[in-house]
């Protein structure tokens, strides 16, 4: 809990950890501090600007040894949200994939590109009575801010990488029709189809192949 104006606000601690073949040897030191502070100011612009982003209260660093950090990145509670595995429901799938695409397609339209894009990084809130749906994006410490929209290609990467996340947690039985479903969705929301769906003819089967050596490799 935070101290806010004299109210208790409830709060996320997100403890930075790596992933990987190097987070089993440096788990949670980092060099420098820029990694942390970089997406508490990526979420403060993005909430600012009226993006379904958590909203961040702090940073809390402590140095190890030399330029090596530990950090954790504080963020007001999301009442109300679960991730997107745990919402994901056939009776609401349409409009949970609208939200999803429409949160994705506003991102990349302004130019940030997320780097971890996986089910588990939206969260999402409905409301059964309006069959309303808002979805959160978290997880901005690897993002890039970029001057321009993201290009094609890019776009079609992170939508496989949502292919591989749903194979994952949902299981290779669900994965390809919600990759479907997703880039159809994705795709409504652009006035240029055509080079998003060449992109991702042209990636998709290399980007498997990798995939799965990477899983043989456990990596």
């Amino acid at each position: 809990m935070a101290e806010e104006s004299g109210q208790k606000t409830p709060v996320f601690i997100k403890i930075y950890k790596r992933g990987g073949l190097l987070g089993r040897l440096v788990q949670d030191l980092y060099f420098g501090k820029s990694r942390f502070h970089n997406e508490f100011n990526i979420l403060k612009t993005l909430g600012r600007l009226g993006f379904g982003v958590p909203e961040p209260v702090g940073v809390v660093t402590k140095r190890v040894f030399g330029p090596l950090y530990k950090g954790a990145l504080l963020t007001r509670y999301a009442n109300g949200f679960v991730p997107l595995p745990q919402a994901y429901a056939a009776t609401q799938e349409g409009p949970i994939l609208r939200a999803l695409a429409n949160a994705l397609v506003r991102l990349h339209d302004a130019g940030i590109e997320h780097k971890d894009l996986n089910l588990n990084n939206f969260l999402v809130r409905t409301e059964t009575e309006k069959s309303a749906v808002s979805v959160i994006v978290v997880d901005f410490d690897k993002a890039k801010t970029r001057r321009r929209p993201i290009c094609s290609l890019k776009r079609a990467y992170g939508l496989i990488r949502m292919e591989r996340s749903a194979n994952k947690i949902l299981g290779k039985e669900f994965s390809l029709p919600f990759f479907v479903k997703l880039s159809q969705a994705y795709m409504n929301e652009l006035p240029q189809k055509r080079r998003l769906l060449w992109s991702i003819r042209t990636l998709r089967p290399a980007l498997k192949a990798r995939y799965a050596l990477a899983d043989l490799l456990h990596v």
